[in-house]
């Protein structure tokens, strides 16, 4: 077990480098040297940061993921009407999104699939705190009586399936 050196700004721009390449190409057929080729350092440097693929995939997923979360801050922000809480919330993790593309997720499902249980995992949280947010939503009168979070999480539920799904994005 070597030391592995920390330095969370350096191996963001490193994965900001390899995200786009592993979007378009995917990341199953690159070798660690050649992702340490594609970021401008030597193969025992990148090793200093990344003990395998597995743990960078692992560090970009949570990168995105975190991004993603994003989503979170202005359905949480009061002073802003509910409309506006949520586009701006749509906002926000749909510019996340825009680099995760389904060769990447494919390439994911197929060569890491425990890693695709962080995925099924923040769907999930994200539906709870959804939830929550059309329940207050109503409490507070911006739905109609009649309206149903839970149906409401039933279609995001479809729609984070579908954008999520490798195989129907295709």
């Amino acid at each position: 077990n070597k030391h592995r050196s920390e330095n969370p700004e350096l191996k963001q721009r490193w994965m900001a480098v390899l995200m786009p390449v592993f979007s378009a190409k995917g990341f199953t057929s690159f070798t660690m040297d050649e992702m340490a080729k594609l970021i401008g350092v030597s193969k025992a440097t990148f090793y200093k940061y990344f003990s395998s693929k597995e743990q960078l995939i692992e560090e970009i997923l949570a990168w995105k993921l975190s991004e993603i979360s994003g989503y979170k801050a202005p359905l949480l922000d009061k002073a802003l009407p509910y409309e506006e809480r949520f586009l701006k919330s749509i906002e926000i993790s749909s510019l996340a999104l825009t680099d995760i593309s389904t060769v990447f997720l494919a390439d994911l499902k197929a060569e890491f699939p425990q890693k695709w249980l962080m995925i099924d995992d923040f769907k999930n949280l994200a539906l709870m705190f959804l939830r929550d947010f059309y329940t207050q939503a109503c409490r507070d009168g911006f739905f109609p009586s009649n309206f149903s979070p839970d149906a409401m999480v039933i279609m995001d539920r479809l729609v984070f399936s579908g954008i999520s799904d490798p195989d129907l994005l295709k």
